[in-house]
């Protein structure tokens, strides 16, 4: 099921620039609170219709990405291990994978998962391979997110990954993302929301990094809460979905970066979100368990 919602609304956007930092942060944070409250209530209280909407969500979600690809292509997709009161999407994963090995497929999608990057605590006498150099690692790595290829969701996942950090989230082990920045061989394909360059200065590029050219990226995004009558998104406030999308869709303006929100009904509000869009990513294109909703102008 597709069907059409309007872009973001001048009027309401113009509100939202109109704002003080101040009022916007406090507006920001109320919806943030009362969005987090319901998902988690939904999670502890209906787990049965949680799992119903993510299977949903999920098949609607791979029927999406299935358009996307084209024979003789790759689609580089980005997706996330779910938090307990998340969308969970493991099952499209699993469909992603299995159509991975299919001989007549058309196109490959190379899935990906995040991993956060946090500068050092003050303090501490621990500096990692990204830390370096350390007295520009606050700057460097706020909001800091990257990319790392998944190659299943069996070995894989009990081998190399563990939660860990502020959320508690399933990523890559520490030890296995130091791959990276050694002379070892790392296979695993990599995505990053800034130039190397800038992000490790003192650390030469592995032969894993994806440069993506006329390849699509399309971009799976959790949420708080979605605006119901345009793109705006609202997440838990650490700006690191902004920052990858803001770059990708900067560093090749003329391809296509497409941002798809997954979310439950209740997630979406009619009031406006407060934007600010030279930080702020808009979606292009909204998963519930009824549907794929697009933005006007999204084929």
């Amino acid at each position: 099921m597709r069907r059409a919602y309007a872009a973001p609304v001048v009027s309401a956007l113009n509100t939202s620039l109109a704002m003080s930092t101040s009022e916007t942060l406090s507006k920001k944070s109320a919806m943030r609170k009362e969005g987090m409250k319901k998902l988690r209530e939904y999670a502890k209280t209906n787990p049965t219709a949680q799992a119903a909407d993510s299977e949903k969500i999920s098949q609607h979600l791979f029927d999406l990405v299935r358009r996307h690809t084209s024979r003789h292509t790759v689609l580089h997709c980005c997706a996330y291990l779910p938090l307990p009161y998340e969308v969970d999407l493991r099952p499209f994963m699993k469909k992603v994978l299995a159509y991975n090995t299919q001989d007549d497929k058309e196109g490959t999608i190379k899935l990906y998962v995040p991993v956060v990057l946090t500068p050092p605590a003050a303090g501490s006498d621990t500096t990692l391979p990204w830390h370096v150099p350390v007295e520009t690692a606050p700057q460097r790595l706020q909001s800091a997110m990257l990319f790392v290829e998944l190659f299943n969701l069996e070995e894989d996942l009990a081998q190399n990954f563990e939660r860990h950090g502020k959320f508690n989230i399933l990523e890559l082990k520490q030890s296995v993302l130091e791959g990276f920045f050694q002379a070892e061989k790392e296979e695993r394909a990599l995505l990053t929301c800034d130039a190397w360059s800038s992000l490790f200065p003192s650390h030469a590029p592995p032969a894993s990094l994806t440069t993506l050219r006329e390849e699509p990226l399309l971009v799976v995004t959790p949420g708080v809460c979605f605006d119901a009558k345009g793109g705006a998104r609202l997440g838990k406030g650490g700006g690191y979905y902004d920052r990858f999308l803001q770059y990708h869709r900067a560093d090749r303006p003329d391809a296509r970066t497409t941002a798809v929100a997954v979310g439950f009904p209740f997630q979406l509000v009619e009031e406006a979100i407060p934007m600010t869009p030279a930080l702020d990513a808009f979606m292009d294109s909204l998963v519930t368990p009824e549907g794929v909703v697009n933005r006007e102008g999204v084929a």
